[in-house]
């Protein structure tokens, strides 16, 4: 998730040939939001799998972006049902400050100004002493309900520290990512997490978990249908399941597959239905330029207005 080396890697493949009619990637918002402005200024359609930050929503600085995997923002909508579900009035949120969540704040609390939902406290934190100030807050708000955004590291960090500020289940409810691997908030190797004073066991982490709900976008949809592929969902991931057999070395991420997949399949659509286009103004796919226009607009008209069942 290194910006620098995103941009690097673009500018290397932009220098070689054959020309790049359009850029997959990338996955982290980090990386993805400097690239898709630099693509943008080579009228370049660019489609992420996973970026999911807030901010790549601005069709100002990022005209030419598209992504198959639903943006933080939309993981609000189904926190605020849980809130109504269990008529919860009151939150408190703390979030980490990094490219995904520091553009998440003032959508949260549109949302909960539209939903009667008092917001008590809002904090922001960079180091594991801003965390622990964060929470600190928090704590003193008085809040039960506590909002919350932050990579795996970082979580199993926040949840340690308010472990140890009494702010747990039963008495206290954390709201928070859901995309992250499974047992994320134990240390692969099961050691104890431990920062300054603070130590946390597998124990300590598991009573924490209990008190986490989370949202995400289906990793697969539950559709039976067969799509555009040529699969159901649940054929698709059965052969993708034999394929990585091959490949143990790079298997990767399963639970992001399908929002990869769907992407090549949205971009070979598109170029496929940009065919007929451009034969009527006498060109094709393998004479692309950069710099030409009209390639440019057919492609972001045809990805704009681009309609399939996916995998996901």
């Amino acid at each position: 998730c290194n910006p620098g080396k995103g941009i690097r890697s673009l500018f290397d493949q932009l220098s070689q040939q054959p020309k790049k009619v359009m850029i997959l990637g990338s996955s982290c918002s980090s990386v993805t939001e400097p690239v898709a402005q630099t693509t943008r200024e080579f009228n370049l359609i660019q489609v992420s799998y996973l970026s999911s930050s807030l901010t790549l929503n601005n069709r100002q600085i990022y005209p030419n972006f598209f992504r198959t995997r639903a943006c933080e923002g939309q993981r609000v909508q189904p926190f605020f049902s849980i809130l109504k579900h269990f008529q919860w009035r009151k939150i408190g949120i703390i979030l980490e400050k990094s490219i995904v969540y520091s553009s998440l704040l003032d959508h949260i609390e549109s949302i909960a100004n539209d939903s009667g939902i008092s917001i008590v406290k809002s904090a922001t934190f960079t180091s594991q002493q801003d965390s622990y100030e964060a929470l600190q807050a928090i704590k003193n708000s008085y809040v039960r309900v506590i909002y919350t955004g932050f990579t795996p590291a970082t979580g199993r960090q926040v949840l340690c520290q308010a472990y140890h500020l009494e702010l747990k289940p039963p008495n206290y409810v954390w709201i928070g990512p859901g995309w992250f691997h499974n047992h994320w908030w134990k240390i692969p190797t099961d050691q104890d997490i431990q920062f300054g004073d603070y130590r946390c066991n597998n124990s300590i982490m598991n009573e924490m978990i209990e008190g986490y709900f989370s949202t995400n976008p289906l990793t697969i949809s539950d559709s039976e249908d067969t799509v555009t592929c040529g699969f159901t969902p649940t054929e698709w991931m059965k052969e993708y399941d034999l394929f990585r057999e091959g490949y143990s070395q790079w298997n990767g991420r399963k639970d992001f597959a399908g929002y990869a997949y769907d992407a090549v399949w949205a971009m070979a659509l598109a170029l496929n239905r940009s065919i007929p286009r451009l034969q009527l103004i006498n060109k094709t796919l393998e004479d692309f330029q950069y710099d030409n226009q009209d390639y440019f607009s057919i492609f972001k008209e045809e990805m704009q207005n681009l309609t399939f069942h996916g995998i996901t």
